[in-house]
C-alpha cells in the first residue's frame, strides 16, 4: 500500500494504518480490551486456523493421490483439527453475531476469506453447514468480491514493490 510517504505491506499493518488513519467505524477497538480481544482473535486465526485449513485446502487444490485425486490422507489428517476449531469459532460467533465483541472488527475480516474456501470443498461446508452460528455469520458478511482489486495481467516491479515475490 502507498499513500504519500507511507509504504506499507501485510495486511495486518495495512489495515491497522487504515483504521487508524481515516474516519469511520473502528476495525480495532480503542478500548484496550476490545483491541486486546481483536488483536487474539487475529493471532490464532494467523497462526492455528489458517495452517490448518491451508493443508487441506492444498490437498484439494493441488492434489497428488492418485490420478490427480485430492489427498485424501491429508484432508482426513485435518478434519479433526478443522472440527475443533469450527466448534471454537461457531461458539465464539454465537454469543454476539461478531467474532470479537459487537460489532465488525478486523478479527472477522482476518477470518473470512478463508472460511468463504471453506464453503469450496465437500467435508468442511458439511461441518459449517452443521455450525449453525458460524454459517449464520458467513451469511451476513460483506461481500468478498465486491472489494477485490481488479487483477493484473503481469508482475509490475514497479508498483508491486520488492516483497512481491515474498
Amino acid at each position: 500500500m502507498r499513500r504519500g510517504d507511507v509504504e506499507l505491506f501485510e495486511s495486518k499493518a495495512i489495515a491497522t494504518y487504515i483504521d487508524r488513519t481515516f474516519e469511520g467505524p473502528m476495525l480495532i477497538p480503542a478500548d484496550a480490551y476490545g483491541a486486546a480481544r481483536v488483536e487474539q482473535w487475529v493471532s490464532v486465526i494467523n497462526t492455528t486456523i489458517e495452517p490448518t485449513w491451508v493443508r487441506y485446502f492444498r490437498a484439494h487444490v493441488f492434489p497428488k493421490g492418485r490420478d490427480g485425486a485430492p489427498d485424501r490422507a491429508v484432508i482426513e489428517e485435518q478434519l479433526g483439527p478443522m472440527s475443533d476449531q469450527i466448534g471454537v469459532l461457531d461458539e465464539a460467533v454465537g454469543q454476539t453475531g461478531f467474532l470479537a465483541g459487537s460489532a465488525f472488527t478486523l478479527a472477522d475480516i482476518t477470518l473470512f476469506p478463508i472460511l468463504h474456501y471453506l464453503h469450496q470443498f465437500p467435508e468442511s461446508l458439511e461441518m459449517v453447514k452443521r455450525a449453525e452460528g458460524l454459517e449464520a455469520y458467513y451469511h451476513i458478511m460483506p461481500n468478498g468480491r465486491a472489494s477485490s482489486p481488479p487483477r493484473r495481467r503481469r508482475w509490475e516491479p514497479e508498483r508491486n514493490g520488492p516483497w512481491a515475490l515474498m
